[in-house]
C-alpha cells in the first residue's frame, strides 16, 4: 500500500488465472478489494454496503457511499480509492453469460452504461441485498440454474432502473424534459420494437424530430437512437434462438422481418454468426 494513500487501489486489471466460472458472486472489504481484479470480458455489479471512497469508471470520478449499486462493462477501464470501513458484495458474470441473460434486462444495455452509479433507498437497496444472498447460494447449489440466475440478474436491474428513474423525478433536474423523453423512448422500443424499427416512427410519437432524437441518445446513452433500437431487436431474437424452440423462419417473423434471408443476414452482421450458427453455440 502506498504510504502516501492509505486506501487500497485497484489499478490494473488481469485475467483471472484458472479454469473461469460463470458467474460470480462473494463479499468484499477495502482489504481485500485490490487482491481481487477482474478481466475487462467481465460484467461486474458491485453493492456497497457500508464505507466511501472514489471510483473511476472511464475517466469520469463517482463518490462511493453506503447503499450504492455500481455497474462495470467489459473494456471498461477503472480504479477505485477505498476507506477502510468499505464493505459489500460483487456480481462477475463472464462476456458470454452476460450475453446470455441481458436480453432480460428491462433496458437496453447502454441505459446502464450512461448511468454506472445509482444511490439506492433502504428498502431498496434491502431487496437488491437479498437478490444477491440469493445468487450466492443458488451458485453454491450442484448445479446451479443459471436461469434463475440471470432472472435474478434482470431483477436486479430493474429494482436499480426503477430507483434510477425515481431520482431523476425527485432532484427535479433541469434537463427532467429530457430524461422524461428518453424514458418514454426506451418504453416505446420495448412495445414496438416488433415492429417499428425506424427512428422516425419513435420520433414521431415523441413529437420531436429524428435527428433530435439521435443527437439526445448519443449524449446520454453515448449511442444513436437506431442502435438502441436494433440493441432491443437483437436481445430479442438471441433470447427467442435460445430458449423457444421457434423457428429461425417463426422467429424471423415474429420480429416483423418479411424475408427469413434479410433475418439471417440482420443477425450476421451484428453477431459474426448466423441465426442458426448461434443456436447451435449456445
Amino acid at each position: 500500500m502506498n504510504p502516501k494513500n492509505p486506501y487500497p487501489v485497484l489499478n490494473e486489471l488481469r485475467p483471472d488465472t484458472g479454469q473461469e466460472q460463470k458467474v460470480r458472486c462473494f463479499p468484499f472489504n477495502s482489504a481485500d478489494s485490490a487482491s481481487h481484479p477482474h478481466t475487462p470480458d467481465h460484467f461486474v455489479l458491485i453493492l456497497f454496503k457500508e464505507g466511501n471512497g472514489t471510483h473511476t469508471i472511464d475517466g469520469t470520478d463517482y463518490i462511493v457511499r453506503p447503499r450504492q449499486l455500481h455497474f462495470l462493462f467489459p473494456g471498461q477501464e477503472h480504479q477505485w480509492h477505498l476507506a477502510p470501513e468499505t464493505r459489500g458484495k460483487k456480481l462477475i458474470i463472464t462476456r458470454l453469460q452476460f450475453e446470455k441473460f441481458s436480453p432480460g434486462l428491462p433496458h437496453p444495455i447502454a441505459r446502464y452504461n450512461q448511468q454506472p452509479v445509482i444511490d439506492l433507498a433502504s428498502e431498496v437497496f434491502q431487496n437488491i441485498a437479498t437478490e444477491f444472498s440469493l445468487i450466492q447460494k443458488e451458485l453454491a447449489s450442484a448445479p446451479p440454474s443459471w436461469e434463475v440466475i440471470g432472472l435474478r440478474t434482470g431483477l436486479i436491474a430493474t429494482l436499480a432502473s426503477q430507483q434510477a428513474e425515481r431520482g431523476l423525478i425527485d432532484r427535479a433536474l433541469p434537463n427532467s424534459y429530457t430524461n422524461t423523453l428518453l424514458l418514454k423512448f426506451n418504453d416505446l422500443v420495448a412495445l414496438h420494437f416488433r415492429k417499428q424499427k425506424s427512428v422516425a416512427f419513435y420520433a414521431m410519437q415523441l413529437n420531436v424530430t429524428p435527428n433530435y432524437l439521435t443527437i439526445l441518445c448519443k449524449k446520454k446513452f453515448r449511442a444513436p437512437a437506431i442502435s438502441l433500437i436494433q440493441q432491443k431487436v437483437l436481445q430479442e431474437a438471441k433470447k427467442l434462438i435460445r430458449t423457444s424452440g421457434m423457428t429461425i423462419k417463426e422467429i424471423a417473423y415474429e420480429l416483423g422481418f418479411n424475408e427469413i434471408a434479410y433475418f439471417s443476414y440482420y443477425f450476421k452482421s451484428k453477431t459474426g454468426l448466423s441465426p442458426r450458427q448461434y443456436r447451435n453455440q449456445v
